[in-house]
């Protein structure tokens, strides 16, 4: 499977190579932010819970 990735990297022109990467990026950026706000509303609801 990565030999897929790197033929269909080298065989890319420029544009679409750097569009690419760019939409990586920007889906890789809005996972991480949307993982983050959900361990921090669980940490938020399980400080507020009460301890047993």
């Amino acid at each position: 499977m990565p030999d897929y990735f790197v033929n269909l990297a080298r065989g890319a022109d420029a544009a679409g190579f750097w569009g690419a990467v760019l939409s990586s990026l920007g889906v890789g950026g809005l996972l991480l932010q949307q993982g983050l706000s959900a361990f921090w509303r669980l940490r938020l609801i399980h400080d507020k819970s009460p301890s047993q």
